[in-house]
């Protein structure tokens, strides 16, 4: 009785502060505020199933979305949450799933959901971790660069999920097409990750993961890297012509890409004298237009000059377009 009379003035203060709180900012009701309540739920955890033996050493744990949770935490023990002998992790994520690596032995696995006010009740299973010592079999997980990035950034660090059985790594990182006889970088280390400078000029790589111990090697799968330091070329106006004159608008700027890889374009906006640019410019195209349009821009009398920038995939930016004027009357 008492437990459910104090939840009952719990949720009356609740819905004090909720109207009060949708006075002050005008909000249509107390949903707009109030978190869908998790109590009484649970979590149903997917894989791995309850009791199960694996002999990877990388797991990832699944678990079914639920409604009303904005993040999940999930916890690890060995050999269990009563006694622990190490409390391996507890950490919190917005995604149904989490990869991580665990040496052999019994672990007890667990998931809550959560949201600004309320959590749900842990859902639990057991898991056993038996491994031979070989790395056959295994799983090398690439982390990042992701697969197929694109940037220009020169400063890189590779990582994997590391394998508790495994004694050191070999980064093989080989320029693609290959130059001047060279086949591949590699660099062996005993951590799961490597920082690297690459030259500043525009290459693909592919690169792997070789991890070994005394008994065995394993291989990763391969990842590609795409260095991109090349500035797209400068975006060619269209529209309007050169010294055109209006009187009305919403007036639209168009331009051409000088290249495929373009991810967005700025335009800028001048006043008269070609150097103080329009309030609220430099701005982001649209594709390649840009409408201007009351009441984001209004143009008074007077000539105008614009001009337009590229940005590439990789975050290289081109020159800017030569300046074209037109006249608003």
């Amino acid at each position: 009785m008492c437990k459910q009379s104090s939840r009952k003035n719990r949720q009356d203060s609740i819905q004090w502060v909720c109207l009060l709180l949708a006075l002050m900012t005008g909000l249509a009701s107390c949903d707009d505020i109030i978190e869908p309540s998790l109590e009484g739920k649970q979590v149903v955890l997917l894989t791995p199933a309850d009791s199960s033996t694996s002999t990877g050493q990388v797991q990832t744990f699944r678990w079914e979305p639920l409604s009303g949770a904005s993040r999940y935490r999930i916890q690890i023990a060995s050999p269990g949450f009563e006694n622990p002998a190490v409390f391996f992790l507890d950490s919190t994520t917005t995604a149904a799933s989490f990869t991580t690596s665990l040496s052999p032995g019994t672990y007890r696995w667990r998931v809550q959901a959560f949201n600004s006010a309320y959590a749900s009740a842990y859902s639990t299973r057991l898991l056993r971790v038996d491994s031979t010592g070989s790395l056959t079999g295994q799983t090398i997980y690439l982390q990042r660069p992701v697969n197929q990035t694109t940037t220009n950034s020169v400063q890189q660090v590779f990582e994997w999920t590391p394998l508790t059985i495994a004694q050191r790594y070999i980064l093989h990182l080989t320029p693609h097409p290959r130059q001047m006889g060279i086949t591949s970088f590699d660099t062996i280390v005993t951590k799961a990750s490597v920082p690297l400078r690459l030259a500043k000029r525009s290459q693909t790589y592919r690169w792997k993961v070789t991890a070994l111990n005394a008994t065995s090697l394993r291989d990763s799968p391969e990842f590609s890297l795409d260095m991109d330091v090349t500035a797209p070329g400068a975006p060619q106006l269209a529209t309007p012509f050169s010294g055109a004159v209006f009187s009305t608008q919403p007036l639209m700027l168009t331009w051409t890409r000088a290249t495929a890889d373009v991810l967005q374009d700025s335009i800028y906006l001048y006043q008269a004298d070609q150097t103080t640019l329009v309030s609220g410019f430099p701005r982001l195209g649209s594709g390649t237009s840009f409408s201007l349009a009351v009441p984001a821009v209004t143009l008074t009398q007077g000539t105008y000059y614009w001009s337009a920038r590229s940005l590439d995939k990789a975050g290289n930016s081109s020159v800017l377009s030569p300046l074209r004027p037109f006249t608003f009357q």
